[in-house]
Order: C-alpha cells, then sequence, then structure tokens
C-alpha cells in the first residue's frame, strides 16, 4: 500500500455512491479538494460531479442515480455481484463480510453488506491493515474496473465517481491492478445491460 486514504474520504465517496442528498454537492467539493495535490486527475473527476450536482434539475441526479444503481441498474452498487454474479459464492462472499463488519464493531447499516458505500465505510476503519487491503485489491478495485466500464462512454455523471474512487484506490493500493495483470477478478456478473 502506497499510502493512506483519509476516512473522511472514504466516506465522501461512500456518500457519494448512495441515494444523493441535498448535502452531496457541498460533500463532493471538499473531497475535490483534499484529493487535489495528491490525485488532481481524481479530484478533478469529483470536482465535475459536484458542479453537476449544483446545475442539475431538482430530482435529475436522483433520476441518474436510480438509473445507474437501482432499478434494472445497468451498474449495480455490489461489489459482490460485480465479482461472483448471482452464484452462491456472493451469499458466502457477504456471510464473511459481516463477520468481519462484526468483529470490528462496524455498523452493518441497512444496506447489503457488499453495497460498495459499506465496503468504504469499512475500509475507513480498518486503518490500513492487511483485511483492508486484500478487501481493495482483490475485491473493490477489480468491481470498480467492472462497475468504470459499464458506465463506458455514458452520460451518466455517476460514473465520474467510479472512476475518481478507481483512481485513487490503484494508486494506494498499485499492486491490486498487477497482480491480475489488469483483470478483473472473478467470474463477470451482470453481462451487457443498457448503458444510461
Amino acid at each position: 500500500m502506497k499510502e493512506r486514504i483519509p476516512e473522511e474520504l472514504y466516506e465522501s465517496f461512500a456518500v457519494a455512491l448512495e441515494y444523493p442528498l441535498p448535502s452531496l454537492a457541498p460533500e463532493m467539493g471538499r473531497a475535490a479538494s483534499s484529493l487535489a495535490l495528491r490525485h488532481p486527475e481524481a479530484s478533478e473527476l469529483l470536482r465535475a460531479f459536484g458542479a453537476y450536482l449544483e446545475q442539475a434539475p431538482e430530482g435529475e441526479a436522483e433520476e441518474m442515480y436510480t438509473t445507474a444503481f437501482d432499478l434494472s441498474p445497468f451498474c449495480p452498487p455490489y461489489v459482490g455481484y460485480h465479482l461472483f454474479g448471482d452464484e452462491y459464492r456472493r451469499g458466502i462472499f457477504m456471510a464473511c463480510l459481516k463477520e468481519s463488519y462484526y468483529s470490528r464493531g462496524n455498523p452493518e447499516g441497512s444496506e447489503l453488506p457488499d453495497h460498495i458505500g459499506t465496503m468504504l465505510r469499512f475500509l475507513a476503519r480498518g486503518g490500513g491493515d492487511v483485511l483492508s487491503a486484500e478487501l481493495a485489491e482483490e475485491c473493490i478495485v477489480p468491481a470498480l474496473e467492472k462497475m468504470a466500464e459499464a458506465f463506458g462512454g455514458s452520460p451518466n455523471p455517476y460514473g465520474k465517481v467510479i472512476l475518481s474512487l478507481l483512481l485513487v484506490l490503484k494508486e494506494c493500493y498499485p499492486s491490486s491492478a498487477a497482480s491480475r495483470g489488469g483483470e478483473g477478478a472473478g467470474s463477470t456478473g451482470g453481462g451487457g445491460r443498457e448503458r444510461v
């Protein structure tokens, strides 16, 4: 691991990948500022996302979120889905995550254990330990690569958040891409959903 990501930055990414609240635009501005020196490209992506949120007509950000992540999504926000699809291995993965959350005293929240936001909050509290590094390198980065691919050339602004997070994690966990030769781990999940 090259550098530890500050806990508040993990939290900012987690919030950005949940249903949007009115406080999201200022949160993205703060996150972009904290990334500016270390990760300028990732910072610019978050700034662009924040600018979109500030100018978007009422309800549009919520619609974009729902299209991407919720109702018949082309990019479900579940790491296990991107690694294992709907196979039984995803259930085992979620059970292991739940056990890890419990062992650290992390609250589960209302989302499934493999929701990207839940996993980012777990990493934030991990203090850069071995389990956190393994989760980032072997699970989150490969899933984010598949999520970024799902967004492709889509105009959906949430693709900027995915790409920004991917850039940051790849730099902080450089062995994640090298150990897979640039390929994502696990079997593909989801398949070809329409991009919006």
